[in-house]
């Protein structure tokens, strides 16, 4: 099988994405067994006393195969005080088209095994948010929250997180993009309530 796309990350070393799996490193993803997926970027100052010391930007990238563990893969790297070195923004180069990479590749198969689930189950668990034909529940410390079908508005992804809506343009649901599935949420619940 041929190789279709490549994202190196250092000398030598890339994410390969074939036609039918992912190698990364010593390790193979065949895209028909992955179930899930997620991924996060994150920039992180640290600082002694209010004086910034260093920054760290990272990614990892999860992908679920039903261990009890998903794999995970990604890169970091770190700049003294508060700016932002060539090597993390390598990182962040790298991320964006791993994102892409793995929207082209893997999100259509985990979306249609999502949506699968959903016709047999009747409803779908992505982190805390129960999505079934009828409407959204979320699980809270005491209770389960409802939004029915029709007053859902939409949702969007803006820094690192998902956002659901409620007509009122209140966010029912918030979680990250490292939540199993979560970049999925947005596309599930277009589809089931789009009129």
């Amino acid at each position: 099988m041929g190789l279709l796309a490549s994202v190196p990350y250092a000398v030598g070393k890339s994410y390969d994405f074939y036609d039918d799996r992912l190698e990364v490193e010593d390790s193979i993803m065949y895209y028909n067994d992955i179930l899930g997926y997620a991924y996060l970027l994150t920039r992180v100052s640290n600082s002694v006393n209010f004086v910034p010391t260093h920054t760290t930007t990272k990614f990892t990238v999860y992908l679920d195969y039903g261990a009890s563990k998903p794999f995970s893969f990604g890169r970091s790297s770190s700049a003294p005080l508060a700016s932002k070195s060539s090597k993390q923004k390598t990182v962040e180069l790298v991320y964006s088209e791993v994102v892409k990479l793995l929207g082209y590749f893997i999100a259509p198969l985990v979306y249609e095994k999502c949506i699968q689930v959903l016709n047999d189950d009747g409803y779908i668990m992505i982190g805390k948010l129960e999505i079934s034909y009828d409407g959204l529940f979320k699980k809270t410390l005491m209770s389960k929250k409802s939004l029915p079908k029709d007053e859902y508005l939409g949702s969007d992804v803006l820094q690192g997180k998902v956002r659901v809506f409620s007509n009122d343009q209140k966010v029912f649901y918030s979680c990250s993009l490292s939540e199993m599935n979560a970049p999925l949420i947005s596309p599930i619940l277009n589809t089931i309530y789009s009129d």
